[in-house]
């Protein structure tokens, strides 16, 4: 008996023993892999066949449709029709997400569950893809923009807001769009590693710990409510005696008042300073996905509950499959700590920028940020000083008769000389109407120095330029920063 069939179309396929490989992931497609050999020649599966795989028990394993073909002629002779083979990827049916644009808008107050249908709705229920009717409802949204942003790119921006800890989503074998929060009793892996039965299949427990993503000082730079943004900081003394400082920065629109920013950057540093274990190891146990959660109790190796990131599935010879796992300590699916931000700020305006999406997280005014250039490797040199020194290799439009009165803008910029007595102040430029719009504090030295300052915006399309002004001659000058406007 095979060790698993391949159906193409309804119709059990004949497959290269040995050729059949599958990667499943979460928030995201899943592939599969395989050759379909075909004796009479005559027959090789087309683009978006449908494809089963089942088990020995002819349960579904794995279940989509096909997005690339390779014929591999077996035959000798050019010109016969003989003996070929159809090495197919298929995807599954999660990639609908990737094949529709959403190009719409969404007022605040919106359930995270009640946007999730507006967008199957919309766009996947015409593939068959409907939502599990035990979705959790999740957070309320604020305002909701896209931009002809892909599917996939807007559920991967919403299932980190749906949560704190942030959801993963992916659609099953029957079409049916998941979306939870991974926690041992959400998703549980089907069996468990012990001293007494630990699923090993082929050498052992690799266990990685790593500093990716670590920082035992935090700063977060924050909204206040006023033209400047504020900043607070997070340290952890004891990770910092040990290792040395590991700087990381976290943004957020707020608003927060002090109180506030402090304890989300204190939040913010519990997981940034937290080094996880990641496991990988073979298993011939059938079951396991991503998304689940595996408890390990292992003398020697290890304890706790890891999540899974990730499962690959080889047929090893036609005998066998073997599954190669990849599980993270904790329940926290990883990638989610970069952006959880947004779920710390309890509902203040933050946005992100995924793939063309913007989403605004609540009513507050959002900002929006336009690089004016600069280098921080390229130095510019004036001829003497007080001389303007165009820096911006980007010129930027802002059409302001699109925003409200009373629109705030603040210029961030970074500044440093190549000599330590020497100093350079950074200005904001408008190149339409030849006059400058903003002037920042003189910084002097070779450190980074970050300034931020007011900027007045003119009526209508206006192009503005990054620029500074040395206060010594011939000296190299480097700067680079942004405009933040509000809205």
């Amino acid at each position: 008996m095979p060790v698993a069939t391949l159906r193409v179309g309804g119709v059990a396929r004949a497959m290269r023993a040995g050729s059949l490989s599958v990667m499943w992931n979460v928030n995201g497609r899943s592939t599969l892999r395989a050759r379909v050999v075909t004796l009479s020649g005559t027959y090789s599966p087309a683009f978006d066949d449908i494809v089963l795989l089942e088990d020995a028990a002819a349960a579904t394993m794995f279940a989509g449709y096909v997005t690339d073909v390779r014929k591999i002629w077996l035959g000798a002779n050019t010109s016969s029709a003989s003996t070929f083979e159809t090495e197919i990827t298929v995807s599954d049916y999660s990639a609908y997400t990737t094949r529709r644009l959403i190009a719409a808008s969404s007022p605040a107050g919106t359930v995270a569950r009640d946007a999730v249908d507006a967008i199957v709705a919309a766009t996947l229920a015409p593939f068959g893809v409907t939502r599990d009717p035990g979705m959790a409802a999740g957070a309320t949204l604020g305002a909701l923009v896209y931009d002809f942003a892909t599917v996939e790119a807007v559920f991967n921006d919403l299932i980190k807001l749906a949560a704190p800890a942030g959801w993963v989503w992916y659609i099953d074998n029957l079409k049916v769009l998941k979306a939870y929060l991974p926690s041992v009793g959400a998703a549980p892996c089907p069996w468990t590693m012990t001293d007494a039965s630990s699923k090993i299949a082929g050498g052992d427990i690799e266990i990685t710990k790593t500093r990716q993503d670590y920082a035992n000082r935090v700063y977060l730079v924050y909204n206040n409510g006023t033209s400047t943004p504020a900043n607070v900081t997070a340290n952890d003394a004891a990770e910092q005696a040990l290792y040395g400082l590991y700087e990381t920065v976290i943004r957020s629109d707020g608003p927060f008042n002090a109180t506030t920013a402090q304890a989300v950057v204190d939040a913010a540093l519990v997981k940034f300073v937290t080094r996880p274990r990641t496991l990988v190891f073979r298993t011939d146990e059938p079951g396991a996905r991503p998304g689940q959660t595996l408890t390990v109790n292992i003398t020697n190796r290890a304890a706790g509950d890891f999540l899974i990131t990730g499962v690959e599935m080889v047929d090893f010879g036609g005998a066998v499959l073997l599954y190669t796992i990849t599980a993270v300590e904790g329940a926290t699916f990883p990638g989610d700590w970069r952006d959880t931000v947004r779920e710390w700020s309890g509902g203040g305006a933050s946005s992100a920028l995924v793939s063309s999406v913007t989403i605004i997280t609540s009513t507050a005014p959002a900002r929006v940020s336009y690089f004016l250039g600069g280098s921080g490797i390229a130095a510019e040199q004036s001829a003497g000083p007080s001389v303007l020194v165009a820096v911006g290799y980007i010129d930027v439009m802002i059409d302001t008769a699109a925003l409200p009165a009373g629109t705030s803008c603040t210029a961030v910029v970074q500044c440093k000389t190549a000599s330590a007595g020497a100093g350079v102040t950074p200005q904001v430029y408008n190149m339409t109407t030849a006059a400058v719009v903003g002037t920042g504090s003189l910084v002097v030295g070779t450190a980074w120095t970050t300034v931020t300052f007011a900027v007045t915006l003119a009526a209508g399309a206006n192009t503005y330029r990054l620029r500074m002004t040395p206060d010594t001659a011939a000296v190299d000058c480097f700067t680079l920063g942004y405009l933040e406007v509000g809205r």
